[in-house]
């Protein structure tokens, strides 16, 4: 007979195994085909918007040529510093290269999803729907799935930063030496991207309770929410990569999007005291902290001025 304590010890690897989460697993993309196994709605979406579109012909542009060569590079899904924004990098498992299987996708925004993808799809047991699933279940999955690594639509500020990062040639993964050479050969560089306008509308895809079947527009609070997640993206990127390299156009864009960004969360910070230590130290800490502090806050008519017009989403 096994003691009590080996047989909890049974039971825990187990779990671990049933779930397929390893100890001390690094987190990988496992791919949109993935998501769409639950996610067809979002995944459908996804399928009529730039970002799928580009994994077919983003390369073959006489402008990508162009920045290839000045890059001394000969492929943008094999060169790690054009792959990091522009494909999604997926594995089979921990131990196998990662290889481009689309162009940016759920993984993209919503964080690689190895270690958190079956805490997010068990409702309670191998035979319970989703629509059976026990609230303080599900509480307690959700909290899981964010705690290993997933980003739900509320996280404005983390989901932003990973926009930023690319929109903004703000990825600390693209070598500084190559910056000046990329925008010199015409690579695009946009000081006035903004997170509303890009997200909600080709790209939206708000499948939720109680129509989820309807694709859904953001309420004018979680509008304003979002947008000042976005400006503080934009505020802790651009304040960090400033003067990364010595390039007039790359560092006139991080002025303009922190010029831009300083209106916003000065417009906030008599009623969001966090957009003011944001403000005086401009931080992933705290950005984090204001993120928090938007929760359930109506800013709508601070930033009415701000907000992007819905004929204007792309």
């Amino acid at each position: 007979m096994y003691s009590s304590s080996i047989l909890r010890l049974i039971v825990l690897v187990n779990f671990l195994f049933m779930i397929q989460l390893p100890l001390n697993a690094a987190n990988f993309n496992e791919g949109a085909k993935t998501c769409s196994e639950c996610h067809d709605q979002e995944y459908a979406v996804w399928k009529e918007t730039p970002h799928f579109e580009s994994y077919r012909s983003v390369h073959k542009s006489p402008e990508a040529k162009k920045i290839l060569k000045a890059v001394g590079s000969k492929s943008m899904k094999r060169g790690d510093d054009c792959a990091t924004c522009h494909y999604t990098m997926v594995q089979k498992s921990a131990t196998k290269k990662a290889r481009p299987k689309s162009g940016p996708s759920c993984e993209s925004c919503h964080g690689a999803s190895s270690t958190w993808r079956a805490i997010h799809n068990d409702f309670g047991g191998p035979d319970i729907k989703a629509s059976d699933e026990d609230p303080a279940h599900k509480v307690k999955r959700l909290a899981d799935a964010e705690a290993g690594g997933m980003l739900a639509s509320r996280m404005v500020y983390r989901i932003a930063s990973g926009c930023m990062s690319c929109h903004g040639l703000a990825n600390a993964d693209v070598k500084k030496d190559l910056l000046g050479k990329m925008l010199d050969a015409g690579h695009p560089i946009e000081p006035d991207f903004e997170i509303v306008k890009y997200s909600q509308g080709k790209l939206r895809h708000r499948f939720v309770p109680p129509n989820v079947n309807e694709n859904s527009k953001l309420s004018t609070a979680d509008t304003a929410r979002l947008y000042l997640g976005g400006q503080a993206a934009s505020l802790v990127s651009a304040t960090a990569v400033k003067n990364k390299v010595e390039h007039a156009e790359f560092n006139a864009a991080q002025d303009k999007k922190i010029k831009i960004a300083l209106v916003a969360l000065n417009a906030v910070k008599s009623k969001i005291p966090e957009a003011a230590k944001l403000l005086a130290k401009p931080n992933n800490e705290n950005a984090l902290a204001f993120e928090s502090a938007l929760q359930g806050k109506d800013l709508s008519a601070e930033v009415k001025s701000l907000l992007p017009e819905a004929s204007s989403y792309k």
